[in-house]
């Protein structure tokens, strides 16, 4: 390059060479430096200097050209005067690039690449930023194979990395930069709408997921997030006495739920569970604790030696022949009992003699109900066969005590005759022949000896 006089403004060198102005990159040298004026002869140059031998103004017209001294000698881009780097001319007088400029050659923060110029359509655009290939992700224009592609190639923004996702969910792609679990692009066996693993209990109902309900693994059908409700079990099955799972909020307000049972008491899901069986079906029973509606019923613990609530007499079969105790509610059985004594001193509470008094007390005892009441009755003389006796304890009677009964609604202590009534009692009246019923008529006839019959 020929020698010529550099004139610095707003970062840009005017070089004149004869009468020839260019523009030099930026990082000329100082323009107050009075040096390397093309000359003719002595008189042209400024004082101090004296014209070379190759037209060049120097301070010293016999030094050899050099960098550094302020003369842009061929082979130079710039000459500063000096040969320290990092002014804009460095110390082989060459121009350097601004730092941290796209196209120095390095690439600095916010940059992409920087190839050292700021053409484009070589990879690396005038911005310093990537180019992609036409026809390529990142390019910004959606091709038949992409599903988006907003011009980069960064995850996270609405278009992955490789532009076949819109990282939103469900659209069948896994996002792992939206952490999803899964994506089947809707509910699936293995995939809720959310993009989460099916769960019960997630508050999501997913018809094509399983769950491990109390009948075995079964499809969800309702999911109330973990929590029993009047529609739905905690377990994600619709509520159902008899499923073997207790919820408080669905029918009656279940308060047990023990499964569901043959008619043998065997644990059953289905009617084929009961082939065989005279009845084959498959339901909730009682019995047991816990009744048809899940409701809590009274367990009678007969046959413990203690005597619980309900029971007569807890020892089965208890102290009569012929009125047994039954082992499984420690109550004592009277359906065998024919005849009541009544007569002379075996007063029952009502008048003298035998009358309907006495056949209300003999009902009570037969139904094993309080409220039961006779509506017909005979008197005779008593029978030789079983019966109940006097309410008195009279030694040599040879009956056997069972004593009072009062939830029967009979006060005094009762006693039985096993064999034969007659001979303990002799020819003392009896009722006999005693129509009961659960539930009084609305009136009675006046209690009187011999025969009865209600109206």
């Amino acid at each position: 390059m020929s020698a010529g006089l550099a004139l610095c403004m707003g970062g840009l060198c005017l070089m004149f060479l004869t009468s020839l102005p260019f523009l030099a990159a930026s990082g000329c040298f100082d323009p107050s430096y009075p040096v390397g004026i093309p000359c003719s002869g002595r008189d042209t140059c400024p004082p101090g200097q004296t014209c070379s031998a190759d037209g060049v103004c120097r301070a010293d017209p016999a030094a050899e050209p050099r960098c550094g001294d302020g003369v842009l000698d061929p082979g130079e881009d710039c000459d500063d005067g000096n040969q320290a780097s990092n002014d804009g001319c460095d110390s082989e007088c060459r121009l350097e690039a601004e730092p941290d400029r796209c196209g120095n050659g390095v690439v600095d923060p916010g940059e992409g690449c920087d190839d050292g110029n700021q053409a484009n359509g070589d990879g690396c655009d005038a911005e310093c930023q990537l180019e992609a290939e036409p026809g390529r992700c990142g390019d910004g224009t959606v091709d038949p194979d992409e599903a988006c592609d907003d011009g980069n190639q960064i995850e996270g923004d609405g278009c992955s990395a490789d532009c076949i996702s819109t990282e939103q969910c469900p659209n069948g792609i896994v996002d792992s930069i939206n952490e999803e679990q899964c994506d089947t692009n809707g509910n699936s066996a293995t995939c809720d709408v959310d993009c989460t693993f099916p769960d019960c209990g997630d508050g999501l109902l997913n018809r094509q997921a399983r769950t491990a309900g109390p009948q075995g693994d079964q499809l969800e059908v309702c999911d109330s997030a973990g929590v029993d409700n009047a529609f739905c079990d905690s377990d994600c099955t619709a509520p159902e006495c008899g499923d073997g799972h207790v919820n408080p909020q669905a029918g009656l307000g279940e308060q047990c739920d023990d499964g569901k049972q043959c008619v043998d008491g065997t644990a059953c899901t289905d009617p084929s569970d009961c082939a065989g069986q005279d009845d084959d079906s498959c339901e909730p029973r009682g019995g047991d604790g816990c009744d048809s509606q899940c409701q809590n019923e009274q367990v009678l613990l007969c046959g413990n030696g203690q005597l619980d609530p309900g029971e007569e007499f807890d020892d089965p079969p208890g102290p009569s022949q012929t009125v047994p105790v039954d082992d499984q509610t420690c109550r004592f059985d009277f359906s065998a009992m024919t005849q009541l004594a009544c007569g002379g001193p075996c007063n029952w509470g009502g008048n003298d003699g035998c009358d309907f008094g006495d056949a209300d007390v003999f009902c009570k005892l037969a139904l094993d109900n309080p409220d039961a009441v006779a509506l017909s009755f005979e008197v005779v003389t008593a029978l030789r066969q079983p019966g109940i006796c006097c309410p008195i304890d009279e030694p040599g009677l040879e009956c056997v005590g069972l004593g009072s009964l009062t939830s029967r609604g009979v006060d005094l202590p009762v006693f039985i005759q096993d064999f034969d009534l007659r001979v303990t009692h002799g020819a003392l009246d009896v009722v006999t022949n005693v129509v009961c019923t659960d539930q009084a008529p609305a009136s009675f006839p006046a209690s009187t000896p011999g025969a009865g019959v209600a109206p």
